[in-house]
């Protein structure tokens, strides 16, 4: 049986991301702003509706820390790439988040089973 957050939370074996009281949101939001900060190359238009979907959705498997690496990822598959060589941004964007996403399951899953 896999266990939902609920039942993690009421037998005390919840990882530690969903405690953190600031909503996905709004760790969403403060990762993409860092990462602008940074990255020469991408801009805020590149974190559309379907991006920020996918963020949020890594939020939810692996908290901030996911958003983060997930970002990490994202800064160093775009940081030698000019403006002019993607011609969709946040479909570029998306296609990079998908695959940290399913990989990122992927682990999980993986550590789960192992734990058993």
């Amino acid at each position: 049986r896999v266990s939902t957050t609920c039942d993690m939370v009421l037998t005390g074996t919840a990882p530690c991301w969903t405690e953190d009281p600031v909503s996905a949101k709004a760790v969403v939001s403060q990762e993409i702003e860092g990462l602008l900060q940074r990255s020469p190359t991408l801009r805020m238009c590149d974190f559309d509706g379907l991006v920020r979907q996918f963020l949020h959705a890594i939020h939810n498997v692996g908290g901030r820390q996911g958003v983060h690496e997930a970002l990490d990822v994202l800064h160093r598959s775009t940081s030698c790439k000019y403006r002019s060589c993607v011609h969709n941004w946040a479909a570029y964007v998306k296609t990079i988040l998908k695959g940290f996403l399913r990989d990122h399951k992927q682990a999980l899953i993986e550590s789960r089973s192992a734990d058993c």
